[in-house]
């Protein structure tokens, strides 16, 4: 038998819904407090379709490149920086 991986789940998780639904009442409440609807709150809503779209895309938990997370160590050389 062969080892099957894992299909990712298509359903958003918790996280994702309670993260959609405080950015979804924020731009609401910004809303109402304008009194209208402006320029602003349209590019708002772009950035908070854009984050959503690529929050759900990408998984929790997905590894960093080995280079990305290596931390960069700076060292000391007779007081200073190299």
């Amino acid at each position: 038998m062969s080892k099957r991986t894992k299909r990712p789940d298509l359903y958003p998780t918790r996280k994702w819904w309670a993260t959609q639904i405080r950015a979804v009442t924020t731009l609401a409440t910004a809303w109402v407090s304008t009194g209208g609807w402006s320029k602003p709150l349209t590019m708002a809503s772009i950035g908070l379709v854009s984050q959503a779209v690529v929050v759900y895309l990408v998984p929790n938990g997905t590894p960093a490149s080995s280079q990305e997370s290596a931390p960069r160590v700076r060292k000391r050389h007779h007081g200073a920086l190299t």
